[in-house]
């Protein structure tokens, strides 16, 4: 598995690989020799993105800009209340909801996009932060990839199982804790040179 591969998806790639293996008993077609294909952020900001050439306008300093993305941008940025999920999932504030539901519908623009890339879907991984900890994301998201084949266990779901798909989804889903220390520990490495 490359170096490059985040712990997240190494533990993804597992999940997925041995569900798939006892369904197929084959490779699996959504992650290819064993690597990430592509793994979307769900708020980014790209340089050819019209909001960069709008920072460029204003004359925006690399500070500001570090400010503007990594401080008051995302759900933070859309919602004015909060950059945590379960603020926003609490909030009665109209911003607060549609910071939620733009998160969930770019989630399922990405998956959507996926799934035509790769021609199908096999297996759909949460991790991280909200992917772990959020059941009603992970259900508002698996509500918008029904047409994939993706049916929830509910029950599952709410008791945080690891595998959170129905007995008779056509994708298999599953909740992968993600373990930070260990990928800030790779990132420090290989940046040291280690």
């Amino acid at each position: 598995m490359p170096d490059s591969t985040r712990p997240s998806e190494q533990a993804a790639i597992k999940v997925a690989g041995r569900a798939l293996e006892d369904k197929y008993k084959d490779a699996l077609t959504s992650v290819r020799v064993e690597q990430s294909v592509h793994l979307p952020d769900a708020f980014t900001l790209r340089f050819d993105d019209p909001d960069f050439k709008l920072l460029d306008e204003m004359k925006f300093s690399v500070r500001d800009v570090e400010r503007l993305l990594y401080h008051e941008s995302g759900l933070l940025g859309m919602s004015g209340v909060s950059s945590d999920m379960r603020d926003l999932l609490a909030s009665d504030v109209p911003s607060a909801k549609l910071a939620v539901e733009v998160f969930v519908y770019r989630a399922n623009r990405e998956l959507g996009s996926l799934a035509a890339a790769l021609g199908g879907v096999d297996a759909v991984v949460f991790t991280a932060g909200i992917g772990e900890n959020q059941p009603e994301i992970r259900a508002r998201i698996c509500r918008g990839a029904r047409w994939l084949g993706v049916e929830l266990d509910e029950a599952a779901n709410l008791s945080q199982q690891r595998r959170i798909s129905a007995g008779t989804s056509a994708v298999s889903v599953h909740v992968v804790p993600t373990d930070e220390e260990l990928m800030i520990a790779r990132h420090v490495a290989s940046v040291l040179g280690g």
